[in-house]
């Protein structure tokens, strides 16, 4: 029995469980159910599809054919999603727009997600538990660390670096060879045209830090 439970029972995971919907009408995934974990205890069933706490999941579900998908935009709470679902023993994963464009030799881990429209280039490496947001592009021999966030727009050109937990904001722009430090923040519409350090805030055309990032949320309200 193959399980898909998508984290978070939001805007986000609405668009993971129409991906997989779409994926499995194109032949290319197969669930016996799908389902979201969902700690709001507020939440409801979403169009059919069960909600439930993840404890109740942990406990009803065993490790073997159940997968997660992480549908948490914040990063700080997609990290502790992330970390918590580990701790369990559980796998994660990988969903791949069949209308994304993605180059040969490039690896993609476990738990990415890449929806539609997003071009992918060769030679790349995307880490796990990534989320590539519509038409989002990525050139060549670009390497983006784990638990990443590349919002709609995004532009990053060849071999940029971009650091684990790092959010791109909406149509932010990386030149070629920039380097962007792990926990940071790239504001919308950005234009990163030198390195950014780890744990900053960076915003503006040339982008500069800020401020330091430490935990503040990107997402308010």
């Amino acid at each position: 029995m193959n399980k898909l439970v998508i984290y978070g029972e939001g805007g986000l995971g609405h668009e993971v469980l129409d991906l997989a919907l779409q994926l499995q009408k194109a032949g290319l995934k197969s669930y016996d159910e799908i389902l979201f974990a969902d700690d709001n205890p507020a939440k409801t069933d979403y169009i059919g599809y069960r909600v439930m706490p993840s404890e109740e999941i942990f406990q009803a579900y065993g490790t073997s054919g159940t997968k997660f998908a992480i549908a948490i935009g914040e990063p700080a709470y997609r990290i502790k999603l992330i970390e918590k679902v580990k701790e369990r023993g559980y796998q994660f994963e990988t969903l791949i727009h069949p209308g994304a464009r993605v180059g040969l030799h490039t690896a993609i881990g476990d738990g990415t997600i890449v929806q539609w429209g997003s071009f992918i280039s060769c030679d790349c490496q995307i880490g796990e538990n990534c989320f590539l947001q519509p038409l989002c592009s990525v050139g060549h021999n670009v390497v983006i660390n784990d638990n990443c966030i590349i919002s709609s727009n995004a532009a990053i050109s060849g071999g940029v670096a971009i650091g684990k937990n790092t959010y791109l904001a909406v149509a932010a722009s990386v030149v070629q060879g920039a380097r962007i430090g792990a926990d940071s923040v790239v504001g919308m519409g950005a234009v990163v045209a030198r390195d950014i350090p780890d744990n900053v805030i960076a915003l503006g055309n040339p982008a500069r830090p800020m401020k330091n990032k430490d935990g503040s949320l990107v997402f308010k309200g």
